[in-house]
């Protein structure tokens, strides 16, 4: 249910209230555009140090991006981690390797050059989409066994009150 949730959050929410500032402050209408800017993110700096006063604007997008950056990252190594364990059999060697290898992968993230990073992450995460969506099918009847299974064992609880 978690993992729905910051999904909503993030994409739904977050990115709305920022298309939603980039397009109210008005720097789509300066010189050139979206293109003028080095990034989109830079669009989103941008347009926020344009509705809040001085600078702060810029400085909120990096201590958003500093917190969402690190939950980002805890939260697949998390996934990730209970993924190798279920798949191993909880095999603590595996799930060793997991850890070191992730670890090292953040540190040349971390280190590398910015366009090659965003695009191996770019071309990564779309990958990401294919064993997702294989598993999607033969899944679904336990996915709705165990979310049928979840909300029923919920409703005592809520009949008490």
């Amino acid at each position: 249910m978690w993992g729905v949730f910051e999904v909503f959050i993030d994409t739904i929410i977050i990115c709305t209230i920022t298309a939603l500032t980039v397009l109210v402050s008005g720097v789509l209408g300066t010189e050139g555009g979206l293109a003028a800017f080095s990034s989109k993110g830079a669009a989103a700096v941008a347009a926020f140090n344009t509705i809040l006063p001085g600078t702060i604007g810029g400085t909120i997008i990096q201590i958003s991006l500093l917190f969402f950056a690190l939950s980002t990252i805890l939260g697949w190594s998390y996934y990730g981690e209970s993924c190798w364990a279920y798949l191993s059999k909880n095999n603590k060697v595996v799930n060793y390797i997991f850890k070191v290898v992730f670890i090292l992968v953040c540190i040349v993230g971390a280190t590398g050059s910015g366009t090659l990073m965003w695009d191996i992450s770019d071309t990564l995460n779309g990958l990401m989409a294919l064993p997702n969506l294989i598993a999607l099918l033969p899944l679904t009847g336990v996915v709705v066994k165990l979310t049928k299974d979840y909300f029923d064992r919920k409703q005592p609880d809520l009949r008490k009150k």
